[in-house]
């Protein structure tokens, strides 16, 4: 295709010069700018504009139904592999405090914080991957650097090293409540005999068990190695908010009206706003792998962009307020932080507590993975080191003869990258065996760091580089919403 609209206007507008130019440098300059009109604007095969309109139309009859799009294999860089990688970076341990959110605020104004911070989700990730791509930005750090200066990359990579830790911590913490209960579980229905040990000593080898699974996991350098794992989220998320749904309408008629679990609070207006505030915060967090994602994905067009953020927290909005609402009205005022501690010993129960142990064994490699990503970017630009875009990395650590050099710096990166995962993980699993309460860990993580990805990051993004589709409303619509909740948090930050 050819924009021949601008050969008038260059013909004019040349005709129209001053005369002081000579007729030569007047001619190179008008055959310049015919050039640039002339331009290809897209890139043309040797049959040209009809077997472009060929492809196209090749490519409209060659779509596949929903049906035939559902049961194919998930494809790296696909959008449902894309959509996946979100939804479990953020279906982790969050949504088992949720309920306790509730709690603390009440369920009417719960109910409204979590409308609003999904739609605060949604354009926080919608702004960053387009930013992404107009700025060419292949992480987070980058992108914050292509928007605010080159100082602000590395203070970017240290924040997502803090931030990815601490959520890991977490993920470790809630584990160790997770497969203890599930070994007592077995006990009691007599599947297993009574293990001789200790609740510290149980809880500390359930943890360490865990990196018989996490450290295979993290070996991969790329998030869609991981796509065939991503759907675990999914399922136990679906079959945890069915159990909390079935049981919710029985626990609720018994406790109703019980002295010792009160009466359902519809508003809380007190300092524990702030508080519930920002474990909610926490549980809509996916943006640490919102740039990697978007780097990996095939064919980044606002419009997939756009299907991929909307989706991701239309899943997160639905799963959470219906095990956040029958979690609160089962157990009302003693609803504990991890709101499995509330049911009693079941089969369902026990299967609901092993398949999110799945899905947070799943969820601490995608979250490790740029994490560690950050702390290489960040310790490289300590040391002056070149910093390889993962994009243009190869896949493998490759040698060829006419390359040794590339092979051998190549390998030398992948080694220092596992270093580096084992590092963190070490210093995860000390920290969650030594810290036993996942809630404030969520809270203060969503009140800091997970401020700063979720809004103070995409505010500095719409700022310079603002999306191409977007109206002068909806550029301050956004804005608004991003700065209000990033002081909201803030100030829970500080009362906390």
């Amino acid at each position: 295709w050819f924009d021949c609209s601008r050969i008038p206007f260059v013909i004019l507008r040349r005709a129209s010069a001053a005369p002081r130019l000579d007729m030569a440098a007047r001619g190179r300059a008008f055959s310049n700018e015919m050039q640039d009109a002339l331009k290809p604007v897209g890139s043309l095969n040797d049959l040209g504009t009809v077997a472009m309109l060929d492809r196209r139309y090749a490519s409209l009859q060659s779509r596949k139904s929903f049906s035939e799009r559902a049961i194919t294999p998930l494809t790296a860089g696909g959008l449902r592999q894309s959509i996946l990688t979100l939804v479990q970076t953020s279906l982790g341990g969050g949504v088992l405090t949720l309920a306790f959110a509730m709690r603390l605020s009440g369920l009417g104004l719960g109910l409204v914080l979590m409308m609003v911070l999904g739609l605060v989700a949604f354009m926080g990730m919608d702004v960053m991957m387009r930013g992404a791509v107009q700025l060419q930005a292949f992480d987070t750090a980058t992108l914050l650097a292509r928007c605010v200066g080159p100082w602000s990359g590395p203070a970017m990579d240290l924040l997502l090293v803090l931030y990815g830790n601490g959520a890991l911590v977490a993920y470790f913490i809630l584990l160790g409540d997770f497969l203890p209960a599930i070994v007592t579980d077995l006990v009691q229905m007599s599947v297993i005999s009574p293990p001789q040990l200790s609740a510290q000593d149980l809880r500390t080898r359930c943890i360490l068990s865990t990196l018989i699974v996490v450290v295979p996991l993290s070996i991969p350098r790329k998030l869609s190695a991981l796509r065939y794992a991503s759907p675990i989220a999914l399922i136990s998320i679906l079959y945890f908010s069915t159990t909390v749904l079935t049981n919710a309408p029985g626990l609720i008629l018994a406790h109703l009206g019980q002295p010792e679990y009160g009466e359902i609070q519809w508003f809380n207006v007190d300092w524990n706003f702030f508080k519930s505030f920002s474990i909610l915060l926490f549980a809509f967090n996916c943006h640490l792998n919102v740039v990697p994602v978007c780097s990996e994905l095939t064919d980044p067009s606002d419009y997939r962009i756009t299907k991929i953020c909307r989706r991701v927290a239309m899943v997160e909005v639905i799963f959470y307020t219906f095990i956040a609402a029958g979690g609160y009205l089962s157990f009302l005022a003693v609803t504990d932080q991890n709101i499995l501690r509330n049911y009693g010993t079941s089969f369902a129960v026990t299967l609901c507590r092993i398949l999110l142990s799945f899905t947070i064994l799943v969820g601490i490699p995608t979250n490790l993975l740029p994490t560690v990503r950050s702390f290489k970017g960040f310790i490289e630009n300590l040391t002056g080191a070149a910093k390889t875009p993962p994009m243009e990395a190869p896949l493998l650590p490759t040698e060829s003869p006419t390359n040794g050099a590339v092979g051998t710096a190549t390998t030398s990166s992948e080694v220092f990258r596992l270093l580096l995962t084992a590092f963190c993980l070490a210093l995860e699993v000390v920290v969650a065996i030594a810290v036993p309460n996942v809630a404030d860990v969520m809270g203060f993580l969503g009140a800091s760091v997970g401020t700063i990805l979720m809004m103070v990051l995409p505010l500095t993004v719409l700022v310079k580089a603002r999306p191409k589709d977007y109206s002068t409303a909806r550029v301050w619509l956004t804005g608004l919403l991003l700065l209000m909740s990033s002081l909201t948090a803030f100030t829970a930050l500080v009362v906390m």
